[in-house]
């Protein structure tokens, strides 16, 4: 038989298989512990040693699958792209240390094909680097790109990198935890000059600072110097990582140099000084977050990181984005210190914690914030102030109910503000801003116990509404400076002003509403000029007369058709939007304004503890639909109630309550609540005619209240009432 057909028989009868060598070919490397003899990596016969199986793995492609139960030994990848796992899954196969070096070593160029997968890596010590440093006790990876998946690190320590130590490379870290390790810098991990990965871990309860040189308390959770661009911190959770005070630590959740992205992460509980070296004490920057270069923050929560010098949550330079900042403590910025932040929210932080130190900002500290919802922080111990924010710069910012607790600006001290809303905030002096630069701001309701509900002490308004501030003087400002401002509804105690401090200026302003009407002192203190005033003042252009404004009662102070400071502002300031002179007060003249009701005056609660409610539907207006009425929600059940309409905003007490209306034009017909007796279901309707409408005149501010019969209230009087609803007539 000749060579050419021997070849056709033998390919006819022989296998495939036997011809052409697999695709992908792999071989599984099996690791059981405890098995006698050195065995073969199979099934029957596996390898007592990891090591083993690695030694004898392919320089790629192979797979070593581990056999639950405890391995002492470490190992080395040497270089070979792996798969390396827990046969039984996460949590089945753990590897101790042996006390001399790491426990895994990676340091030959392993690549994203080295996976290490379900291990629990536990009592490394690191092997020494140079000087002697220990780097990495559960892990040592040196120009290594390798991928941990579902590992669990603990119980690690070392000078570098508790459990991990990093350097160089691009490993990712998914699914993993880190945890209970310490080490001088990066209890949990070490990374330097890398692109690190960190995707849905959990690095917990990791020490730093314990004996360590000065200087180099950094990263009790992560520590990553020197980061690469791909450097990411993804879904992790940051907890209850822990820094000595001595020396003063840095970043203890995560210290970051370089650039990385931190998205969709929570950093909680993160502490100096508690246990070991400073116990008890306070020290330290960032103790959820050191940031050194380009860090951005989105989406992310910071929680109750405390005990800080400066920066509770973050102290750098970050950009961060959609994240919550709530419950952080330090001395300076309470939350954070520095930075750039956009559509954050910050709630319960607090500046001078533990009355250390003196406390300045107790969200922010010299920072920059952006459509930022600021609210309820405070400021303790030490009090400077700023329990808002502290020498920071703000545009279209909340800042909401914070609490100077006896310091100065409650809301902001030291701040340059735009368009931004001070509501309910309180303090020493200064109850809205205590100094500072406003320009298009809201300050209603704050309180100053001193001086300056709404301003204190050098501060600049422009363009601002100042309404229902209170200080037993200067309830709108003191000591301050008001151009183009409208002024109105606030107070101050009797004899006093709601202006006070020599030094002040007034200019396009309008001061009128006010609790009480007359200046007082004010009026040979301060500098007027075009403003329109309740009373004579020296000065030129100033305006005595009513402002017209579309609510007055109700906090809508707009100005309406024929109001005397339309075009009565300084003819050499900068012209209206409309191209006309300028006018005096906040908002100038728009002829297509519309007011159609808002509340004033305060509800008396019914026996139950509610306080009812008076609101409106429709529209007061003779055109179109007959609909306006008047709705009263919050009743007690089971009962009456009846509503006065009159053309007088009065507050004169009744039956432990105010009757808000006087000048009586029409008192509605009297209407079931109906609801369930004992509840505060109760409800009333009153239709608002359009021959009432008439009745009251177009262009005329009507005002309604509601009474209800409430039988078992316990002052005795079986009477309770809503606020004042104020409405202005049109066509």
């Amino acid at each position: 038989m000749n060579i050419t057909k021997l070849f056709r028989v033998l390919v006819a009868t022989a296998p495939l298989s036997s011809l052409v060598a697999p695709i992908g070919a792999q071989t599984v490397w099996h690791v059981a512990p405890g098995v006698p003899g050195s065995g073969n990596g199979t099934p029957g016969a596996p390898f007592a040693s990891i090591q083993d199986a690695i030694d004898a793995a392919a320089p790629s492609g192979d797979e070593v699958r581990i056999a639950p139960g405890t391995y002492l030994e470490h190992i080395d990848l040497l270089g070979k792209g792996l798969l390396v796992q827990a046969a039984a899954g996460p949590g089945t196969v753990g590897l101790q240390g042996d006390g001399v070096q790491s426990v895994v070593t990676l340091v030959n160029g392993e690549g994203p094909a080295t996976v290490l997968r379900g291990l629990a890596i536990n009592a490394g010590v690191g092997s020494p680097g140079p000087g002697g440093v220990r780097q990495g006790g559960g892990a040592r990876l040196v120009g290594a790109s390798a991928r941990f998946e579902e590992c669990e690190f603990g119980g690690n320590t070392a000078d570098l990198g508790g459990s991990v130590y990093v350097l160089g490379g691009a490993p990712t870290f998914e699914r993993c935890s880190i945890s209970a390790s310490s080490a001088q810098q990066g209890g949990g991990a070490y990374v330097e000059g890398a692109a690190a990965r960190f995707i849905d871990c959990r690095v917990a309860g990791n020490l730093t600072g314990y004996s360590v040189p000065a200087g180099l308390n950094r990263g009790a959770g992560l520590c990553i110097v020197s980061a690469l661009p791909g450097s990411e911190i993804v879904g992790s959770t940051v907890h209850g990582n822990r820094a000595a005070l001595a020396p003063y630590p840095s970043g203890v959740g995560l210290y970051v140099s370089g650039t990385l992205d931190l998205r969709s992460t929570t950093v909680s509980a993160n502490e100096a000084g508690t246990g070991g070296v400073g116990a008890g004490e306070s020290g330290g920057e960032g103790m959820g977050l050191y940031a050194a270069g380009t860090v951005l923050v989105e989406d992310c929560v910071f929680e109750d990181n405390r005990r800080g010098f400066e920066g509770g949550a973050i102290r750098g330079d970050v950009v961060a984005r959609r994240t919550v900042f709530r419950g952080n403590a330090a001395g300076f910025g309470g939350a954070v210190s520095g930075g750039t932040y956009e559509d954050c929210r910050f709630e319960a932080n607090e500046a001078g914690f533990d009355g250390v130190f003196q406390a300045q900002g107790g969200a922010a500290f010299s920072a920059s914030l952006l459509r930022c919802h600021i609210e309820g922080n405070r400021c303790v111990g030490q009090i400077q102030g700023g329990a808002g924010a502290f020498n920071c710069t703000l545009v279209d910012c909340l800042v909401l109910y914070n609490d100077a607790n006896g310091g100065d600006g409650g809301g902001l001290r030291n701040c340059t503000a735009t368009r931004c809303e001070l509501v309910g905030n309180s303090a020493s002096s200064g109850g809205g801003t205590y100094g500072g630069t406003l320009t298009d701001c809201r300050l209603i309701a704050n309180e100053a116990s001193v001086v300056g509900g709404a301003a204190a002490f050098l501060a600049n308004l422009t363009r601002c509404e100042l309404t229902l501030n209170r200080a037993p003087n200067g309830a709108a400002v003191h000591l301050s400076s008001l151009q183009f401002c409208t002024v109105s509804l606030n107070e101050s105690a009797p004899g006093n002003s709601v202006l006070s401090g020599p030094g002040g200026s007034v200019r396009n302003s309008i001061v009128h509403g006010n609790t009480p009407a007359a200046l007082g002192a004010a009026a040979g203190a301060y500098f007027f000029g075009y403003s329109l005033l309740e009373s004579s003042v020296p000065g030129v252009g100033n305006v005595v007369a009513d402002p017209l404004f579309l609510g007055p009662k109700s906090g809508d102070l707009r100005l309406s058709a024929g109001s005397p400071a339309i075009d009565a502002g300084d003819p050499l300031a900068a012209a209206d939007p409309d191209g006309s002179r300028a006018d005096m007060g906040a908002f100038p003249f728009d002829p297509f304004a519309v007011f159609s009701y808002g509340a004033y005056c305060a509800a008396k609660a019914n026996g139950l503890g509610c306080l009812p409610v008076l609101a409106a539907t429709g529209e007061p207006a003779l055109g179109g639909p007959d609909d306006f009425a008047f709705v009263a929600t919050e009743l007690t059940g089971a009962s009456f109630a009846l509503a006065t309409v009159g053309t007088l905003a009065t507050a004169a007490p009744l039956a432990g309550g105010l009757v808000c209306v006087g000048s009586i034009q029409a008192r509605l017909p009297v209407t079931p609540t109906g609801g369930a007796a004992g509840t505060c279901q109760g409800q009333a309707q009153f239709a608002v005619s359009h021959t009432l409408l008439a009745q009251l005149g177009v262009g005329t501010l009507g005002y309604a209240q509601v009474f209800f019969r409430d039988a078992q209230h316990p002052d005795g009087t079986g009477l309770a009432m809503t606020q004042g609803l104020e409405f202005r007539v049109r066509n």
